[in-house]
């Protein structure tokens, strides 16, 4: 069962805000040529674009917890929630071959033969 709606507002909220601090930051570089601007937005950039592939490599330590009985299973439906919106809704999964590696990665985080 996925989790309510809720979850969709924080994320739009998140996406707003984090939108917000790009505009204001290329605004305060482009305008007055701040160095501590350049640098603050080339770090929110590089954030953004490397944060799906760190969400994805997070998943792998987060299922060994879990598979270990450390987390609880229901903590597992909330990670894996971004990946089925942004998946089914968006249509935004790669290809078959990323989904058998991605399954061996994380096959050798839960010490089980992959799939």
């Amino acid at each position: 069962m996925p989790p309510d709606n809720s979850l969709l507002v924080w994320f739009a909220l998140g996406f707003t805000i984090c939108g917000a601090v790009v505009v204001w930051l290329s605004i305060r570089f482009i305008n007055r040529r701040e160095k501590w601007a350049r640098r603050a937005l080339m770090g929110t950039v590089v954030t953004l674009l490397f944060s799906p592939v760190l969400y994805l490599l997070a998943l792998g330590p987060v299922m060994f917890l879990e598979s270990r009985g450390w987390l609880p299973e229901t903590l597992m439906q909330v990670v894996e929630y971004p990946l089925l919106i942004f998946g089914f809704y968006f249509g935004a999964f790669p290809g078959e071959w990323f989904w058998d590696h991605y399954a061996l990665y994380l096959s050798w985080w839960v010490g089980t033969p992959p799939p």
